[in-house]
């Protein structure tokens, strides 16, 4: 699996990790995800694991209750049939809530595609990928939620089913 894409994503989250400064990296999360790749088709469902490296919000030069601003986003997603994609978005997350605890994200970007042993042939391994996320923190900076991943390669390709995953998730901070 990842034969070549995995290695790039590995180099470029040490390079993220390594280079950003540390009051950055005090302001990332890394996130942990599992469910069902193909889902809302179901015809090639699989199980899937998910990591996501999210890094410091970067906050908009105008005041909003609710907008917290953009923050990019590496991830690498694996599922059980040995395929998977790795994938870069810009994430804007927005909060919600009297103690603004629930957090609701939207994304978008990039992603490479490695169909392995799974018979979902995306066209070819250039792919965009667009996402909602909406999560409750937790007292201890965790956060619980539900992510929603679609890939698609928009036309670029001659074959383009697209596909969803949906996944549980769990955040942590890399520092309170």
């Amino acid at each position: 699996m990842f034969r070549q894409d995995g290695r790039y994503f590995w180099l470029i989250a040490a390079l993220f990790t390594v280079f950003l400064p540390h009051t950055a990296m005090a302001e990332s999360r890394l996130t942990a995800a599992a469910g069902a790749f193909d889902f809302f088709k179901g015809n090639h469902v699989s199980a899937a694991a998910a990591f996501e490296l999210r890094g410091p919000v970067i906050s908009p030069s105008w005041q909003s209750e609710t907008f917290l601003g953009f923050a990019p986003t590496l991830g690498v997603l694996a599922t059980s049939d040995e395929g998977g994609l790795v994938y870069a978005m810009i994430e804007l997350p927005f909060v919600l809530g009297p103690q603004k605890n629930y957090e609701v994200s939207l994304s978008g970007g990039f992603a490479a595609y490695e169909q392995g042993d799974s018979a979902l042939d995306m066209g070819g391994t250039a792919q965009f990928v667009l996402g909602a996320s909406f999560s409750r923190g937790l007292a201890n900076g965790h956060r619980l939620g539900v992510t929603v991943r679609h890939f698609s390669n928009a036309g670029l390709h001659n074959r383009n089913p697209g596909t969803d995953v949906i996944m549980a998730a769990w955040t942590v901070p890399f520092a309170k």
